[in-house]
Order: structure tokens, then C-alpha cells, then sequence
């Protein structure tokens, strides 16, 4: 899942090809390294860096929004799951339990998908600038670092 991703900003990107090919190769390494050894910290900083990549590669080449980067997205969060998930499969005594996992963790990426592109679409609608639209821009996006915070503290409590 990682190399597809790194694959995808160094096809995508007009300049600086070798400096996304180097950071999407890291990244590759990092999220193994994560997986195979259980250091969640490798697999955090591997996406960190594809997710940058993605981003600073679409300012440099002065792109407008993408309309693929809610499934740049949902694929970001499933391997970071599927990372997750690796080390723990070990563990994991019940053998239907691993496939609801990851039916669970299917079903999260593509609602997150689904959600990504109904805010692409609606970053695309234009609007007449607001005070009104400005406060509702900024209590959604403090709304969703909430809602990334809470589900991290719950799903660590399991």
C-alpha cells in the first residue's frame, strides 16, 4: 500500500521527481520496518512523510485541488491500519476475527472516501466570502481534529 502511494505522487508530480522518489522509497522501508518489528513510531513518521510528499508536491507544481485526494487519503489510512494490523495478527487467536478487522478497516477507508469527496465538492462550490462562512469553515475543520483525536483516544482503549 505504501509503495502505491509513493508511486502515485512521484507519477503525478511535475518537479522534483528524484526528491519524491527518495522520500517515497524511505517511506516504503519505514512502514516495513514498522510492520515487521511493531514500532508504531516508524509507521507514523512513513506516513507523515507521504502525506507531506503529497501535499508539498501539489504546491510546488502549483496544482489545483485533486480530485483523487480523498482516495489518497483512504489509502493513507489503510495502510496505516494494515500496519497496525500486521505485528497483532500473531496475537490474534480467532481466526474470524482478523477478517472482521479488516472488513471494519475496508469499510472505515471507504467512508472516508465518501466523506473527502463531499468536502472536495464542496471546497469546488463558489460562495460570496462571509464572516459568517469564515466561522463555519474554522468550527468544522476544529470539528473533525476533534473527531481524529477522539476516535485515536477510543480506539486505544480497547
Amino acid at each position: 500500500m505504501a509503495a502505491g502511494l509513493a508511486t502515485w505522487v512521484v507519477l503525478s508530480a511535475i518537479h522534483l521527481r528524484p526528491l519524491w522518489i527518495v522520500l517515497g522509497t524511505a517511506a516504503v522501508v519505514l512502514v516495513a520496518i514498522g510492520s515487521i518489528s511493531d514500532r508504531q513510531g516508524a509507521t507514523t513518521l512513513a506516513l507523515l512523510m507521504l502525506g507531506l510528499a503529497y501535499a508539498v508536491a501539489l504546491i510546488v507544481d502549483s496544482a489545483p485541488l485533486d480530485r483523487g485526494a480523498p482516495v489518497f487519503g483512504a489509502g493513507l489510512l489503510l495502510c496505516s491500519e494494515l500496519a497496525h494490523l500486521v505485528p497483532r495478527r500473531r496475537v490474534i487467536e480467532e481466526p474470524g476475527l482478523v477478517g472482521a478487522r479488516l472488513l471494519r478497516i475496508l469499510a472505515g477507508a471507504l467512508l472516508g472516501m465518501a466523506i473527502g469527496s463531499v468536502v472536495l465538492a464542496a471546497a469546488t462550490v463558489r460562495l460570496p466570502a462571509s464572516a459568517m462562512l469564515t466561522v463555519a469553515g474554522a468550527a468544522a475543520a476544529a470539528a473533525a481534529v476533534w473527531l481524529v483525536g477522539w476516535l485515536s483516544r477510543t480506539s486505544t482503549r480497547r
